[in-house]
């Protein structure tokens, strides 16, 4: 088979997606090489490569452990003497403005993202890349990961599976359709303590229907809940 290029090979991706060609440089590293006889078009084919990526999301509720997932999984790739880098949306400051902090205080150092086109951009020769929080990024992000896989990198996934309405976030959906592995979490629930996978939102110990889908917030304001103890 005749080897091509990733630039060659992301040329025809970007011709799908050309609102991401036109604002980020593809970084191309020697261990990307992909071999393809016949690259026709993005969506007939996925590319054979010597070392493909592989994608994991991690999804649940909050406080169901999904940061403390991430966090460690990417330090055992650190471990493993790999290159990391992590990334959460700016919207998320609720323990630390420049660092992914899970609920039990673990931590990591993370670059803010506005806009899900801002990542590639970033990755540099990281091999392993974490993004978390990814429910607050625009749907489009599926195609910056589908990208990342396709240059050989490892990446991990953190986000909220519904809101407090109990509707699925379609980032999370969407990313999750694409991976090779979804990690499912649970938290307890703090009613009756069995398995929770809702999101509850409260104000003053009452239960909130309704209102604006994202809103950051932490205990003070959302409670997991399992399937019985969620209200709608």
């Amino acid at each position: 088979m005749m080897p091509i290029s990733v630039q060659s090979v992301l040329g025809l991706v970007m011709k799908r997606q050309p609102e991401l060609g036109r604002e980020v440089d593809i970084p191309t590293t020697p261990r990307t090489e992909v071999y393809s006889q016949n690259c026709i078009g993005y969506s007939q084919a996925r590319i054979p490569m010597t070392n493909p990526g592989a994608v994991t999301v991690i999804l649940g509720s909050m406080y169901s452990g999904k940061s403390t997932a991430l966090l460690y999984h990417l330090k055992r790739a650190m471990i493993a003497k790999k290159e990391v880098v992590l990334f959460k949306p700016r919207i998320d400051d609720r323990y630390s403005k420049d660092e992914v902090v899970s609920h039990d205080g673990e931590s990591l150092p993370a670059i803010l993202l506005d806009s899900h086109k801002d990542i590639l951009g970033q990755i540099g020769t990281a091999e392993v890349i974490g993004l978390d929080e990814v429910q607050f990024l625009d749907v489009e992000v599926w195609r910056v990961v589908d990208i990342l896989s396709l240059l050989g990198k490892t990446v991990f996934i953190a986000g909220l599976s519904t809101d407090f309405m109990g509707q699925p976030f379609e980032t999370s959906a969407r990313v999750a359709m694409i991976s090779d592995k979804i990690e499912k979490l649970t938290a307890v629930c703090v009613k009756c303590g069995e398995d929770a996978v809702w999101t509850q939102m409260v104000s003053d110990g009452v239960e909130v229907t309704d209102g604006d889908r994202v809103q950051v917030g932490g205990l003070e304001l959302y409670e997991p809940r399992c399937r019985r103890c969620f209200v709608k």
